[in-house]
């Protein structure tokens, strides 16, 4: 009965986070963060001078006409972007400071590289030889 009721207590105390989350509009149009407050969390860390960012983009292309090659090959490319503001008077009272960090992860191929660009041509500008 003691492990129970030490489970059920355990439970509850884990699944308590999920119901402030459950009462937030998360993916709202009206909303100013995409994925909500985060149960008060996000408004309190941008209160300390944290803020998070979390971008997603995808791009497509094709080459209609022109280029060496005359393939018409879709391309796709996607890139996902974390992100951390931090304002340095907030966390360690330097007057304007400001400290912006960014991982970026970019996937896909290149257009202009596969089909645009004759690879016997000679790249002006540019220290990587081909």
């Amino acid at each position: 009965m003691n492990k129970l009721i030490h489970s059920g207590a355990m439970l509850l105390a884990l699944l308590h986070p999920l119901q402030t989350l459950a009462n937030e509009t998360l993916f709202s149009p009206t909303a100013k963060n995409m994925t909500g407050e985060w149960g008060g969390v996000r408004t309190d860390l941008r209160r300390h001078g944290y803020d998070f960012t979390l971008e997603y983009s995808a791009m497509t292309a094709t080459n209609i006409s022109g280029g060496y090659d005359r393939d018409k090959t879709l391309r796709y490319s996607d890139q996902y972007i974390l992100g951390v503001n931090m304002d340095l008077e907030k966390i360690l009272g330097i007057h304007d400071g400001e400290f912006k960090a960014s991982v970026n992860n970019r996937n896909g191929r290149d257009l202009t590289q596969d089909r645009l660009q004759d690879p016997r041509a000679p790249v002006i500008g540019s220290g990587v030889q081909s």
